[in-house]
């Protein structure tokens, strides 16, 4: 009965606080039929917010970089890469000059040179020969002579070309094997970690190493000449 009654004067309650337009009585009834206090919109929202703000976001720690990683060109992170630039044509050139080598080259290939001038000799001698009037026996020979000179000539020129291509190659070859070594073993000495070709767009002056290395290449030179 008591139960019943409570329920009664709870439902009257509600009635009349809606008709005021008030919620404040309505959860005041509520609150007082269960014993415990009914928390309202506001205060759950309240809640939500104290919440989040309880809870900061954790914080993010970047990994620690080692400084003593290397990069691709094998030099500490932390230090300089040390550039060189170096004109191997200019080497080539100047060295080609020191070395003497068409003094050398034309010493070496002089008898094949001059086998050449006689045969030029006798052919334009045997040219000469066929303006003169002669039997038609003797200018049909004549002119097979010389055409069979001139064969020769063409293949003996030909040949003197080729073997002088090649002792020249064989000569720079050489000489550039001698400027590569030379460029190594600075650079080695000198602690450079890169050796770049001289003709970039731009370089700076103080890294062109040229001069360097052919100072290397004449003293190297003079001391052989010592021996």
């Amino acid at each position: 009965m008591n139960r019943l009654h409570r329920l009664t004067v709870v439902t009257i309650t509600l009635l009349f606080s809606l008709f005021l337009g008030s919620h404040a009585l309505a959860e005041e009834a509520v609150m007082s039929d269960q014993g415990e206090a009914v928390p309202s919109l506001n205060d759950a929202d309240n809640a939500q917010k104290s919440d989040k703000a309880e809870k900061p976001e954790p914080t993010k720690t970047l990994p620690k970089r080692n400084s003593a990683t290397k990069d691709p060109l094998g030099s500490e992170q932390n230090g300089i890469v040390k550039v060189g630039v170096v004109d191997t044509h200019l080497l080539l050139e100047r060295y080609a000059q020191i070395k003497n080598v068409n003094d050398i080259l034309d010493k070496e290939l002089f008898p094949l040179y001059e086998s050449l001038r006689k045969k030029e000799s006798e052919l334009l001698r045997l040219r000469e020969e066929l303006r003169f009037d002669r039997e038609e026996n003797e200018q049909r020979n004549l002119e097979r002579s010389i055409t069979n000179l001139q064969r020769e000539l063409e293949r003996m020129s030909e040949d003197f070309r080729q073997e002088a291509n090649l002792r020249k190659n064989e000569e720079l070859y050489k000489i550039q094997k001698t400027i590569n070594n030379a460029i190594l073993d600075y650079a080695n000495r000198n602690n450079y970690d890169l050796i770049i070709e001289y003709g970039l767009i731009y370089s700076k002056e103080e890294l062109n190493i040229t001069g360097q290395i052919l100072e290397e290449l004449i003293n190297k030179e003079e001391t052989n000449e010592t021996k």
